[in-house]
């Protein structure tokens, strides 16, 4: 029993003599140059609006339309498109039916083109649109007929359509509105609307003819375009709306007999023949070219770049911010020493002034925006990358502003690069404004986003754009924005104590 009440007090005067608090554990034994300490600091970001001019084309959404901005100042915006058609590869046309050759593919009613052939028409299919709905607009389409628009070229939203076309040979023209209020389904937010444009006879049966006499150009997409080069699409009368065209898909209409299981041609109960219509579809896809134009007011443009007490983001194709970071500042040793001090993390906000929507059909701020140093934005739109949180990173709209949370990885090798520049070459002020103008500066862009889901939920983004929907906000800061405006770039570093 003794022996018990003997370990029973052992364990009592063991556990008395700690301590739960154990947030200086060993600091006490570390020497005083190896304490750490966490500092932030501030630098002030100059902003300045610049005009893009034109963008990287490139898209699998067709905008079509036009209108005035009255609220905001921007002038004129003007959208059209071209794009090629895909072709399924080794598509075939039936053969006109015969009774001693009973192939199920053979059902065509005549040899006779004008016989057998139906109708064709261009459908335009679209989910969502900008401006008013009722607002009447006239959409031509006309005959790429001069050259293809090429693979492995590179098309801006400067792209000049009188380069593919001679716009001779119209093959169709349609007017209406964006909504056909005789939908019972227009309100539904994933409705698809659609217009169908009835298109010159001579395209349908000079498809089908090269169809029966040349196979071979049907192999693939690229043989097609011998056959058939592709369109152009534009909003000729109206203003008001834009369409954002998800595809373009051009139906070749013929007339089929009906065929029993026999292979022979099926009779209706009156003894007349029975024939169906049947078609053959080419549409716009990933897989094919399609280069959007955009025209806006120019001389607006300028005038709003040069506004000085704030920045402007306007899509599409019109003005982005750009933002110099202070990596001289930074590195000065003063402030932060990279050789003895770390960087933990770099946050950069762009705020927003209040954004006034004024009526139904008013631009709104872009939904998200890229930032990525200048020299390597038009590189990145035509390699098709997706930001990787190094060089290039996402922000989204939110509360009035736009909140980059962690650009360190982008700070600390500018300034790594900034630290071999300077011991490069022999330094002063001049030379370091012009590194900074080349090499530190960053754009923030309006983007559109496609992104993907997993079953966990998880969310991948598959591709980026530049928004090319009509959009505008406008950024405190710019070169005379007043120090109440300024962007602030706020810097967390820890350093060994000194």
């Amino acid at each position: 029993m003794k022996a018990k009440y003997l370990w029973l007090a052992l364990i009592t005067l063991v556990f008395s003599g700690c301590d739960d608090n154990t947030g200086g554990l060993g600091l006490g034994m570390l020497p005083e140059s190896d304490e750490i300490t966490v500092g932030t600091k501030t630098f002030d970001v100059i902003t300045e609006s610049a005009a893009f001019g034109s963008v990287f084309a490139k898209t699998d959404i067709g905008y079509v339309g036009r209108f005035t901005d009255h609220e905001y100042g921007f002038g004129n915006y003007e959208g059209s498109f071209l794009t090629e058609l895909n072709c399924v590869d080794d598509l075939t046309f039936p053969q006109a039916y015969s009774p001693s050759n009973k192939d199920s593919l053979n059902n065509m009613i005549s040899s006779n083109i004008d016989e057998s052939f139906e109708l064709a028409r261009i459908v335009l299919g679209y989910y969502n649109f900008f401006g008013d709905s009722l607002s009447p607009m006239q959409v031509s389409i006309y005959e790429l007929d001069k050259k293809n628009l090429g693979e492995n070229q590179n098309h801006y939203t400067d792209i000049d359509p009188n380069e593919f076309t001679t716009k001779t040979k119209l093959l169709g023209r349609k007017s209406f509105s964006a909504v056909d209020l005789a939908d019972s389904l227009r309100h539904e937010s994933k409705h698809l609307h659609q217009v169908s444009i009835p298109i010159d006879d001579e395209l349908g049966k000079r498809i089908i003819r090269e169809n029966w006499e040349h196979p071979e150009k049907f192999k693939d997409s690229k043989n097609f375009r011998d056959v058939f080069k592709g369109l152009y699409i534009i909003n000729d009368i109206g203003e008001g709306t834009v369409l954002y065209i998800q595809y373009v898909q051009l139906d070749v209409v013929y007339k089929s007999y009906q065929l029993d299981s026999a292979g022979d041609i099926m009779q209706k109960h009156n003894g007349g023949d029975s024939i169906y219509l049947a078609y053959r579809s080419f549409a716009s896809t990933m897989e094919v070219i399609q280069s959007n134009r955009i025209q806006n007011s120019d001389d607006e443009i300028t005038t709003k770049v040069e506004e000085t007490t704030h920045t402007y983001l306007k899509s599409p194709a019109g003005i982005y911010t750009k933002a110099t970071l202070p990596i001289g500042d930074l590195i000065n040793k003063d402030n932060i020493d990279l050789e003895q001090d770390t960087i933990n993390s770099v946050k950069l906000v762009f705020n927003a002034y209040y954004h006034e929507i004024k009526s139904e059909y008013s631009m709104s701020p872009p939904e998200s925006v890229l930032l990525i140093r200048e020299k390597e934005y038009k590189e990145f739109f035509e390699k098709n990358m997706i930001p990787n949180s190094t060089t290039s990173y996402i922000a989204y709209y939110s509360n009035n502003q736009y909140t980059f949370t962690n650009i360190m990885r982008l700070v600390t090798s500018l300034a790594k690069e900034m630290e071999e520049a300077k011991k490069a070459t022999s330094w002063d002020e001049n030379k370091e404004k012009k590194w900074l103008e080349e090499n530190a500066t960053v754009a923030i862009i309006p983007i559109s986003l496609e992104t993907q889901t997993d079953s966990y939920g998880n969310v991948t983004i598959t591709n980026v754009r530049h928004d090319l929907k009509p959009a505008y906000v406008r950024l405190k800061g710019g070169l005379k924005g007043g120090e109440d405006n300024k962007l602030k770039l706020q810097v967390v570093y820890s350093q060994f104590y000194r």
